[in-house]
């Protein structure tokens, strides 16, 4: 009597080891426990960034604990860092869509909202390596056609592909103090003989030539301004993800409550 299937008087068959190998592996990536647990594990992360942030700064929290592959936490804890748990999170998703698609309509429903939720998470990371920002300081009257990005040793000058000149710039603050209550860059976008006049006001972002451009702040007493170019190709990813996602929760419940309705008959 052979020992086991895939037992053979030649040893073991290979492709047996190999399919329960692969079927564990699949069912631990689709695991709904490594789902929780990678939730769980980002929520820790973003706490201990949290409370060093205080120590380190927020842009060198960004980079060390989300970032990153891995990390030390306060210099001594070992972490996963962002960038590991986008990944795992990534394979999660799409072994529980590889593991349990179904041609129904709930099947079609699960497998919508764990596709997008792939995209969504995808688009941060592609926007991590295809974002570009920069400054611009102007005072009025300037005129510029790159940005400058970086820091350190690392800064470099970007080409808009236009130019942008500050028209007037105009710093309000509350009164009785010297806090700014709202400030604003009335500026001309100019390009191929071709100019358009806009105002780029805080919270009010203003796009051109595929790059948005913020208010960010201001020097020399309100006579410089400070704005901050932003050029992101997938920034349209998240529309269409979360759309995405919401089709397919709404194709589960429809499905449920058919179901519902089934039973109830």
């Amino acid at each position: 009597m052979l020992p086991f299937p895939g037992w053979s008087g030649r040893g073991v068959r290979p492709f047996f080891i190999q399919d329960l190998l692969m079927k564990k592996i699949l069912q631990w990536m689709a695991s709904p426990r490594l789902a929780c647990a990678l939730m769980a594990y980002a929520v820790l992360l973003i706490f201990l960034g949290t409370l060093e942030a205080r120590s380190i700064g927020v842009s060198a929290v960004q980079a060390r604990y989300f970032e990153s592959w891995g990390c030390l936490s306060f210099g001594m804890i070992p972490l996963i860092g962002g960038a590991g748990v986008g990944a795992l999170a990534v394979l999660n998703i799409s072994a529980s869509v590889f593991r349990r698609a179904r041609f129904t309509l709930h099947g079609v429903g699960v497998s919508l909202t764990h596709a997008f939720l792939v995209v969504l998470i995808l688009a941060g990371a592609l926007q991590y390596f295809l974002r570009t920002e920069g400054i611009l300081v102007l005072d009025a009257g300037e005129v510029s056609h790159e940005i400058l990005a970086g820091g350190g040793n690392g800064r470099k000058n970007i080409p808009l592909g236009f130019s942008v000149k500050l028209k007037k710039f105009d710093a309000r603050t509350w009164t009785g103090s010297d806090i700014p209550s709202s400030f604003s860059s009335e500026v001309c976008f100019m390009r191929g003989g071709e100019s358009t006049e806009t105002v780029i006001r805080m919270n009010a972002p203003v796009s051109f030539g595929g790059w948005i451009f913020y208010q960010n702040s201001y020097a020399n007493g309100g006579r410089t301004s400070v704005i901050t170019a932003v050029r992101n190709p997938v920034r349209f990813f998240p529309w269409i993800s979360v759309p995405g996602v919401f089709a397919g929760m709404l194709l589960i419940f429809l499905s449920t409550l058919r179901a519902r309705k089934k039973h109830a008959v």
